[in-house]
């Protein structure tokens, strides 16, 4: 345990001592702000809730329903539960925290846990029904920068980030396949 909390505390301080090019620290911290991503949610929302009719909506409403199950899960039960102290509320060395660093616990990173519900949930049903994983590739990319921007702000380590896709994904692809069986009943009746 010990020596996981080494290669955390370790790879965390070389994530967040990086000195980027000045656009590309923007968009890190960009990225990891949730007005950034309205463009996202308006072509979803345009894409499976008006396009796709009733089973648009029945898409949407699993897409709010994993973020949900996500956010109350990382959020709420298991920050409280490990009670993990974020590494920009220590007195580290040479952190550098460039934005503030919000309340709360750390473990799981509920970012990465939302976000990578989302890219598993909306990447799987792109792959289905598109049979290109380019949408799911994509998907899972940006996640993955939302991830990495939150070390690289200051404000997660890299096992929060981990802890929160590991469980991102798992409620990704458990609401993906609850939402695909139900359309599959329905579009029998």
């Amino acid at each position: 345990m010990e020596l996981l909390t080494q290669w955390d505390s370790t790879l965390f301080a070389r994530i967040n001592g990086l000195h980027l090019p000045y656009w590309l620290e923007v968009m890190l911290i960009y990225w990891r702000n949730p007005t950034t991503w309205i463009p996202l949610y308006l072509f979803w929302i345009v894409s499976f809730g008006f396009r796709a009719g009733k089973r648009g909506l029945v898409l949407l409403a699993g897409a709010v329903l994993a973020v949900a199950m996500a956010d109350v899960l990382s959020g709420q039960l298991l920050k409280n539960l490990f009670m993990r102290p974020r590494p920009c509320h220590l007195e580290l060395q040479d952190l550098l925290l460039r934005v503030p660093c919000g309340m709360g616990y750390s473990m799981p990173s509920a970012h990465a846990t939302n976000h990578f519900a989302l890219a598993t949930y909306f990447g799987l049903h792109y792959l289905h029904r598109k049979k290109t994983p380019w949408p799911t590739i994509v998907l899972l990319v940006w996640a993955t920068g939302v991830g990495f921007a939150q070390i690289f702000v200051g404000v997660h380590y890299p096992s929060d980030i981990v802890v929160g896709t590991a469980i991102g994904l798992l409620i990704g692809y458990g609401m993906y396949h609850i939402i695909a069986q139900y359309l599959q009943k329905t579009s029998h009746t």
